[in-house]
């Protein structure tokens, strides 16, 4: 299988091919969700793949001086942190993603929106069936896995261009838990800014937002809003990870500076006990400290959003990431997040 790719490899640009392989790698994710209907339990399909086939890339990529720092810096800070505060029962999780950074940092920085949008309008029939297929088998068998129809919406409006192959899209969107039906209707009324000044300052406030929104709503009453009681369960699950969030950044005051010990374990009443947070905000702040999480959001809220579709696409990740982890565990979404745009039409 890496053989093939290789090849791809070889037809493409390095750009275009770490695109398409994001696209790939999401396309298994939702296989992977609907053969978990049936209580398979596989997990990160997407990371794994997406990690072995752009392994090869490296090799091909100039990196410069100035990226070769920012790596050696980041790194000498995660092992300065390690050796300074030790780590908690789930550093591996924990390290593994923190060490995903540098490697998305690589790839990204070279990878345009434009390509990604060119690998979406690609598989887009493919793209439209598995996740067709993976509603209908959920709804009628299973258990419901909002993650993949996010991704799957996404792609849709992505790779169809038309007024009616954004139809899917819509009932992709139909299908959605309350919070993200929200977050679309939010993010809509973003097309109304043009200015690339307003759009980065729109990011940037969008995402202090996001990261105040959960840490707002932890004592609020919400059973009259008329949730449904799955959808009351997720919020309830996600809202007990942020109580515990502030209790542990409340019991050290160098946490706010530096983050918690790597892999320090969320515990929250009537939850299993985690290493990690449904809102990716939140955990990065937790594990690496408010000023190194400010700098690396800084960083990609300030990559270009020129093209409507773009920052559409962009403003929505960033509202929806404030209950939902879709950072970095997801490389497609990453890969939105960190790609750089050319200007095109819309």
């Amino acid at each position: 299988m890496q053989d093939m790719f290789l090849n791809i490899m070889a037809e493409k640009r390095v750009e275009s091919y770490i695109a398409e392989i994001a696209v790939i790698s999401e396309l298994l994710s939702v296989v992977q969700s609907t053969i978990n209907v049936a209580g398979v339990g596989v997990s990160y399909v997407n990371l794994i793949v997406f990690s072995l086939l752009c392994l090869p890339v490296l090799g091909k990529i100039k990196i410069s001086l100035n990226e070769i720092f920012c790596i050696f810096l980041f790194l000498f800070a995660v092992v300065l942190k390690v050796l300074c505060q030790g780590v908690e029962e789930y550093y591996l999780k924990a390290l593994v993603v923190i060490l995903l950074i540098p490697f998305y940092f690589v790839l990204f920085r070279r990878t345009t929106f434009g390509d990604i949008v060119d690998a979406c309008t690609k598989y887009r029939h493919l793209v439209l069936l598995l996740g067709l297929s993976y509603v209908c088998i959920w709804y009628f068998w299973g258990a419901y896995r909002n993650a993949s129809t996010v991704t799957v919406f996404l792609m849709l409006i992505l790779g169809f261009k038309n007024i009616l192959g954004m139809i899917p899209a819509v009932l992709m969107a139909a299908v959605m838990k309350t919070q993200f039906k929200i977050w679309i209707v939010l993010s809509l009324g973003s097309l109304l800014f043009e200015h690339k000044v307003m759009r980065i300052i729109m990011l940037f406030s969008a995402g202090v937002m996001a990261a105040i929104f959960p840490l707002v709503i932890v004592s609020v009453d919400l059973s009259w809003i008329g949730f449904s009681p799955s959808e009351m369960s997720s919020l309830e699950e996600r809202l007990r990870e942020v109580r515990s969030f502030i209790e542990v950044m409340g019991s050290e005051s160098s946490f706010i500076g530096v983050g918690w010990p790597l892999g320090q374990p969320i515990v929250a009443d009537g939850l299993s006990e985690r290493g990690y947070m449904h809102s990716s905000y939140l955990w990065f702040m937790g594990a690496l400290g408010v000023p190194a999480s400010l700098a690396f959001f800084a960083y990609v809220f300030s990559r270009s959003a020129s093209s409507k579709r773009a920052f559409l696409v962009k403003f929505f990740l960033v509202l929806s990431n404030a209950l939902t982890f879709l950072m970095l565990t997801n490389p497609f979404s990453t890969a939105l997040m960190f790609a750089n745009d050319k200007k095109t039409s819309d």
